[in-house]
């Protein structure tokens, strides 16, 4: 599979949007700490199944700020290597669609 980075930005994209409006950074969290809200933010966005990673993730930032965010690099990190999330690619080269392998957990 090629390499997904997402967004075409930097990963601290959202750190930065948090210090413009507080001025000062917000706490970079590690995405396994927001498990069950990228699952929650997964089931408002999802159709057939999947759904966008960059849509979660702006989603699910524009959440937690100003007070926190995540890393995009950390993020996809944690998407890949999780045993409860499955990837597919995309016809865009700076996304990837996920799912939960086990839906019935999430709702």
């Amino acid at each position: 599979m090629e390499k997904i980075i997402l967004p075409d930005y930097p990963s601290d994209y959202y750190a930065k949007i948090g210090y413009i409006f507080e001025g000062k950074f917000p706490e970079i969290k590690k995405s396994e700490d927001f498990d069950q809200e990228i699952r929650s933010k997964f089931n408002k966005i999802q159709q057939s199944g999947y759904a966008s990673a960059a849509a979660v993730f702006h989603y699910l930032n524009s959440k937690i700020l100003p007070a926190f965010c995540l890393d995009s690099k950390e993020y996809l990190h944690y998407l890949r290597s999780s045993d409860s999330f499955s990837m597919h690619p995309t016809f865009r080269s700076d996304d990837v669609l996920f799912t939960v392998k086990d839906r019935r957990k999430n709702a």
